[in-house]
């Protein structure tokens, strides 16, 4: 599967160059070192159960977990961790009691409230290099004229309520003529049955200027670790599992993005994004999907997450520049994103934050995340 028009520019000495229609940067030269790795593969294998993450941040009473003394558990886990990462004493450990505990409770809450239903279609396209760009285009389409309110609830272009986004992603999938197709949150999953029927009016209507029809050859579910299951299901954000083995929070890791990731600050990209640059990034998205009368209460406590993001040891980002290019319909004309692709290292692990981080792999990160950008891969890291 093609992925999209991407154009790379060597941050000292300037030159650009373009790559049309490819899926993956590591098949560029400036980024040839990467081509062991999967750039849109999710790395999945179980390190720790939803029902042992509970014991861990949702410890009131014990009611998280099963017995008297599972609840204790959760909590002596919660704060001995908290303990070594802060090492403030028993003053600063009241503290975090108070704050940190309680904006990572809400962060669990609010994941618990994110739902999506990720499915992997396998594609016959019949010689057409299709990318993603174009896929969208011709099931957005298809879907307007079944159904232009639905339309607008999926693709929320009807400027009602602008902090809400899209309600879907569709990104490439590495060495197959595949696409992930994630529609995320109840009100899109309720109406899964009429986005597939639009999927059915698309094969109809064909690719490129040709019309050359496609199919979809096989449709499978993704499950929270990552894997394809024979039946799609819907799934909770808090369920994304963590990708390594070993203790999340103490596990060293690294953050990579091998679509471009599109983070803007005051109209300008950043071009080496760090750890609360995300973790900021995140809130905005993740309050994006909640219920609109529980935002206020997201936007409020997230400012403990983006403060505990400062104290997470991080090296510096090591990237380039990477933009796409991609037409509009609706403008009539091509624009570019501008973007890096890189990675970002943590030594120690990324402490609470790791729901967080296991949550964007399905949810990616930035600008023009509907065609797969800002897709962030959780890898192994040799200390």
């Amino acid at each position: 599967m093609y992925g999209y028009r991407l154009k790379s520019r060597d941050a000292v000495r300037g030159k650009k160059r373009i790559v049309k229609d490819r899926a993956a940067p590591s098949k560029h030269k400036k980024t040839a070192q990467h081509t062991d790795n999967a750039p849109y593969a999710i790395v999945a294998r179980h390190a720790i159960s939803p029902t042992e993450r509970k014991s861990i941040f949702l410890n009131e009473g014990g009611r998280a977990g099963r017995g008297r003394d599972r609840g204790r558990r959760g909590d002596a886990l919660f704060f001995d961790r908290m303990a070594d990462i802060f090492q403030h004493g028993d003053r600063g450990l009241v503290s975090i009691r108070g704050q940190v505990a309680e904006a990572m409770h809400e962060l669990w809450r609010s994941l618990e409230q994110i739902w999506i239903l990720p499915r992997r279609l396998t594609l016959d396209t019949s010689g057409v290099a299709a990318t993603v760009p174009m896929l969208r285009g011709v099931w957005g389409a298809a879907l307007y004229d079944l159904d232009h309110r639905l339309y607008r609830c999926v693709f929320h272009e009807d400027g009602r309520d602008r902090e809400r986004l899209p309600c879907y992603i569709l990104r490439p999938v590495a060495g197959q003529v595949a696409v992930d197709w994630i529609v995320i949150g109840r009100p899109a999953i309720r109406r899964d049955a009429w986005l597939l029927l639009a999927w059915g009016m698309a094969m109809e209507r064909g690719l490129d200027a040709a019309r050359v029809p496609f199919r979809v050859l096989r449709m499978q579910g993704l499950r929270p670790d990552g894997t394809v299951a024979a039946c799609p299901r819907a799934w909770r954000l808090s369920d994304a599992v963590w990708p390594l083995a070993g203790d999340p929070e103490r596990t060293p890791c690294r953050l990579s993005f091998w679509t471009p990731l599109s983070l803007l600050r005051q109209g300008e990209l950043i071009p080496e994004p760090t750890l609360k640059d995300l973790v900021v990034r995140a809130g905005w998205r993740i309050g994006a999907f909640l219920p609109r009368g529980q935002r206020q209460l997201w936007h409020e406590r997230r400012g403990e997450a983006i403060e505990f993001s400062r104290r997470v040891p991080e090296r510096a980002w090591q990237g380039q520049r990477l933009d796409l290019e991609r037409y509009s319909a609706r403008q009539g004309r091509e624009f570019r994103v501008p973007g890096v692709c890189g990675h970002l290292d943590l030594p120690t692990g990324p402490g609470l934050l790791w729901p967080l981080l296991a949550a964007l792999q399905w949810l990616h990160l930035g600008k023009s995340t509907i065609v797969g950008l800002g897709q962030l891969t959780i890898e192994p890291l040799d200390r």
